[in-house]
This record gives C-alpha cells, structure tokens and sequence, in this order.
C-alpha cells in the first residue's frame, strides 16, 4: 500500500512540470551555474536572475541557503540537485534550511534537505514547484507555506523524521499559519502531489490551517508510526480551511483518526471534500477508544464536510464519527 519513488517519478513525468506553470525547458535559453559547496550555492542564489540553472554536484552544502530572487513564467530559476546532494542545515532548535522569500517562477528539484528548525519554507512566495525532494529531520515542520504563499506545488517528495525539537510543531507540510501565530495567512490553492509522508513524522502528515482555501491533496502515501500525539497532532491531514479536495491518498499506522477537519475559527473548515481515499485505520488506538475515518466534530449545515462513498475505511470504530455523512 506504499508509494514507491518510481511510481512519484512516473507520475511526476506523466504531469509534466507545467503543473505549477514552470515548463520542463522553457523557450529560450538558460544560464548554467554548476556549484560544488556551500560558499558556490549561496553565491549563485544571490546572483540568479530569470533563466538561471543552478546544479548542485553531489555532496553535503551546510548552512542556511536563502533565495529572493524570481524567474518569470517563459524563464523560470531552477534548481536542480545531482543524486546526492545534500542541504545540510543549521541546528534543529533554530533556522531555516532553505528558505524561498518573495519569489515567483521556481523550480527546486532533486534537493535532499536536513535539518534547521523548519527543512523548506515559502514565504509571499507564488509559482514554485518543488519536485522530488527529500526532506528530514528538521526541529519542526518539514515544508511549510507560510505568508501568503499561494499557488505553489510540492509534488513526488519523501518527508520523514519531522518534530525532533518540538514533536507537536512537527508537521511534513503545513499550509498557512495558525492565527496566534501570523494572522489571516491567506496561503491559498496550493498542492500537495504524489508525495510520501512518514515515518517519523511526529505531528500530522499535512496540516492545512485556518484562513487558508482551495488547496489539492492527491495521491500522497502516509506512514503514521511515530506521530507523538502531543498538541492533539493524531491523524495523517488535519483541515481548517475551506474547500480542500483530498482524494486518492492512502494511509496506514494512524494514531488516532484518518483525517480530520476542524474549525477553529468561526467560518473556517468549511466545504472540504474527502473522495477515493484508501483509509487503514487497523490498530488505530483512537481518542479514548474511537478511531473514524474522517472525523469532522464541527460539521454543520453552514459549515458542511462532504464524504464520498467511494472512500474505503478498513478497520477502525467508523467511517465518518456521528452526524458526519458517509456517501
């Protein structure tokens, strides 16, 4: 019931790189920058423009890596990593392995990213596409898109070993900011592709969090051994905001439910829609003895959750906890 990389790969090509509106080739020539360490890589950051390549050699880059600089559609940056390069970032307590602020049009491809409080982080960050990356053991989150960062893709990755400094902050992908932390983080349509979540992650696989809408979870493989339950962080995806669409992913090892939905700020957690999810809830221990499916508390009719039937539930107390529909 796993994902393999080859399958993520074939996906991935089957996509084409289009899908965050950066092209494979683009149409016109772009600037090679071949970088061998750390001191290279963040030289060539500093110094891209639109139509720069920046290939990594294999190797260990250690530090913090930072781009704010934007391709355009036609030119997209690129960054793209030989087998065996690897980010290798600050400690777990503190920083950010690589950060993208302020961009638009960028491709990050290939990179293996470790360590630094937070493995990949968006900030006011549009049009990027991060492709097969492999992101671990990080302090908190693996990937986050934070400060309205919209329209971006995280597709075809293996995020494992998250939370090592504060399990219950330790997300593979979280999308926006809760709103004691950043208000009305407005991180809106992005997507989660074909990726491969845990083991290991210490809070949810994805956590989609209040103010933010219209995001696409597909496809996506979640391994829920290790989750630490702390700060409630007990299902593969948790959604607070609106008009999520979750299908086709599947998942085993939860700790407590498959996915849950909340709303934790009035009008938010909305209008999600959960569809052909293969849901392995066998051995769930669940919140004090009940393991759902999806599991949505706060359904209402102004603030409906839409469960299709075509969703398989194995094992666990139900498909959906009382009041949810099922179908």
């Amino acid at each position: 019931m796993s994902i393999s990389l080859s399958r993520a790969a074939a996906t991935v090509a089957a996509l084409g790189l289009a899908v965050a509106g950066v092209t494979a080739s683009g149409t016109a020539a772009h600037a090679a920058v071949k970088v061998k360490n750390a001191a290279q890589l963040t030289k060539a950051l500093k110094k891209a423009k639109p139509g720069t390549t920046i290939r990594l050699a294999k190797g260990v880059y250690r530090g913090s890596f930072s781009l704010t600089r934007s391709g355009t559609k036609k030119r997209p940056i690129k960054i793209i990593a030989s087998k065996g390069a690897v980010l290798s970032g600050p400690s777990i307590l503190k920083g950010v392995t690589l950060r993208l602020n302020g961009v638009r049009w960028v491709l990050v491809q290939g990179l293996t990213v470790q360590g630094g409080q937070k493995g990949v982080m968006l900030d006011r960050s549009r049009n990027v596409l991060l492709d097969r990356l492999t992101v671990r053991r990080s302090g908190m989150e693996g990937v986050r898109f934070r400060a309205h960062s919209s329209g971006n893709v995280l597709r075809g990755s293996w995020i494992h070993d998250t939370g090592l400094y504060k399990p219950e902050f330790g997300e593979g992908v979280a999308i926006g900011s809760p709103q004691g932390d950043m208000k009305n983080d407005r991180s809106h349509r992005n997507r989660v592709l074909h990726n491969r979540i845990g083991p290991n992650v210490r809070a949810e696989g994805i956590d989609a969090k209040e103010h933010t809408r219209g995001g696409t979870v597909n496809g996506n493989t979640f391994d829920g051994t290790g989750m630490s339950g702390k700060d409630s962080a007990d299902s593969w995806i948790d959604v607070k905001g609106n008009d999520y669409v979750v299908f086709n992913n599947d998942g085993i090892h939860a700790l407590a439910d498959g996915f849950q939905v909340h709303s934790v700020v009035k009008g938010w957690g909305c209008g999600n829609v959960f569809k052909a999810n293969l849901i392995n809830l066998t051995g769930a221990p669940g919140v004090n003895g009940t393991a759902y499916g999806v599991n949505a508390p706060d359904h209402s009719a102004d603030c409906a959750t839409e469960v299709a039937s075509d969703n398989t539930v194995i094992g666990g107390t139900a498909p959906t906890n009382p009041g949810l529909p099922f179908g």
